[in-house]
């Protein structure tokens, strides 16, 4: 029986559109559908993975061990911090230039609308 419901409480999760469906939208529309349905993918695999975890008793191991979620957050600030530091030294690629260019609002081709 609990079971049945965590599945019904996840469908009921993944039906309702959020920030991943706007990302979806916007990557799709930006970028193109292959790029669109790689970040759905990704996006579901990190909602499969944390469904998981929490389904497993990541949470009850968290409140046994403290320590262990401090290390785990701690890591996860650490990740972000460098996420941060390659996108201020990365250096835009040509196509990026082109691809803003390109997107600007009001701009159609040849011919602004």
């Amino acid at each position: 029986m609990e079971l049945g419901l965590f599945i019904g409480a996840l469908a009921i999760v993944y039906l309702i559109p959020g920030p991943d469906m706007l990302l979806v939208l916007h990557t799709s529309s930006t970028l193109g559908r292959g790029h669109g349905l790689a970040t759905a993918l990704g996006l579901a695999i990190a909602r499969g993975a944390h469904v998981a975890l929490a389904g497993l008793g990541l949470a009850a191991l968290f409140i046994a061990a403290p320590w262990l979620f401090d290390v785990v957050r701690y890591a996860g600030a650490a990740y972000l911090v460098w996420l941060a530091l390659q996108l201020i030294r990365a250096r835009p690629s040509p196509r990026t230039k082109q691809h803003a260019t390109l997107n600007r609002p009001g701009y159609s081709g040849d011919r602004f609308v």
